[in-house]
């Protein structure tokens, strides 16, 4: 069996997470505006009060 350890492995850096957690918060808004679970996209500027 290889040793895989040998091999460099390209750490990823703080600006590479960033746009990691930002992407997936884009994700997250746009997969609730398709399904109608966005509070923004619904024009409830204040989803903690009842409408």
């Amino acid at each position: 069996m290889e040793n895989l350890s040998l091999l460099p492995a390209e750490q990823p850096t703080a600006d590479d997470l960033l746009m990691i957690i930002e992407l997936e918060d884009r994700l997250e808004l746009a997969t609730a505006a398709e399904e109608g679970r966005c509070d923004r996209c619904n024009d409830n500027k204040y989803p903690d009060l009842p409408l």
